[in-house]
């Protein structure tokens, strides 16, 4: 009369979750001797309700519905197959073309065959429940809803704009503006859209680690570019320890002097007042300007090739040797 179904709901971020089928007939989930008439089946590979739903659906039907029959027949029973499909017909049990499964053939003693039939029906048809509001269902953030003074579209155009873990935020909470940074952003797991934010308050004299974004200024005058290098960011990005009142928007680096072959390391940026690296004793790279692959290929030629006027020189030791 009951079947629950365990599997993990994607919709609740994949936490163990139950969905409960109940058959319409009784509400009673006990049998005349005091047998439970329920069953729980776990799915730890579903994470989809409607298919939670429509298993335990499944095993239910299947339980109640579902009628075994067995009896002995000719030799000519050998003619089946199991897994064949079959009409039975018995007056003494009122069925007239019942659509069975045949499920085992056994050979007995006496030359006759024990068949073993189940009644046969689709219990995997799949049903929708009622649909619901697609922003209930999905549980997307209203405007407003990840706090009361955040809109969610602005919210968005800030994430897609950038830099938004390292910026400083003007909140206002029950009527006070406070100073905040973003430390950890949630998103749903299928619509990418942010579900939860983390922020922390700000003191004016608190200092904080962030990775602050480098940018390479007059690469259009480098020389190494300029020469066909190629300009190769290892450290996009560097962990500082700043003022939490002075968070700087970017480190710059002019790469304007460097040369194909040149290596750009921290000590190669000024670092804004207040702040320091969080990787301490050695000047780490931060990127470098590599020669292309054409250039390379063409300075090994170059090398691997003998002198001509050398060859020839060598060529006449030879001879004269051999004379």
């Amino acid at each position: 009369n009951k079947v629950i179904v365990e599997f993990f709901n994607s919709q609740l971020n994949y936490e163990l979750d139950t969905i409960t089928v109940l058959h319409d007939a009784t509400p009673n989930y006990y049998s005349d001797d005091g047998e439970i008439l329920e069953v729980k089946a776990e799915f730890p590979l579903i994470t989809d309700a409607y298919i939670a739903y429509n298993m335990g659906k499944a095993i239910l039907t299947r339980s109640r519905n579902q009628t075994t029959m067995q009896f002995l027949g000719t030799p000519e029973m050998y003619k089946l197959n199991v897994g064949d499909i079959v009409d039975l017909t018995y007056a003494g049990l009122g069925f007239s073309g019942k659509v069975c499964r045949v499920e085992a053939l056994e050979l007995q003693p006496n030359g006759l065959v024990s068949v073993s039939l189940i009644e046969y029906f689709d219990v995997y048809t799949w049903e929708v429940p009622a649909q619901e509001d697609t922003r209930k269902l999905l549980k997307l953030p209203t405007v407003g809803a990840l706090h009361p003074n955040v809109k969610f579209n602005e919210l968005l155009k800030k994430l897609n704009a950038g830099r938004f873990m390292s910026t400083l935020i003007n909140l206002t909470v029950e009527g006070k503006t406070i100073q905040v940074i973003c430390r950890d952003i949630q998103k749903h797991i299928v619509k990418d859209l942010p579900t939860h934010l983390d922020f922390m308050r700000l003191s004016k004299t608190a200092r904080i680690k962030l990775f602050i974004p480098v940018v390479f200024i007059n690469q259009d005058i480098c020389k190494g570019i300029k020469r066909g290098g190629v300009l190769t960011v290892v450290r996009p990005e560097v962990e500082l320890l700043v003022n939490a009142m002075e968070i700087p928007s970017a480190l710059e680096v002019d790469i304007k002097d460097f040369e194909v072959g040149d290596t750009i390391t921290i000590s190669n940026i000024d670092l804004p007042s207040g702040t320091e690296t969080t990787i301490k004793g050695r000047d780490f790279v931060i990127a470098n300007i590599q020669a292309p692959s054409g250039l390379k290929s063409s300075e090994n030629e170059g090398t691997d090739n003998d002198d001509p006027t050398t060859e020839a020189g060598e060529e006449e030791k030879e001879e004269a040797t051999s004379e």
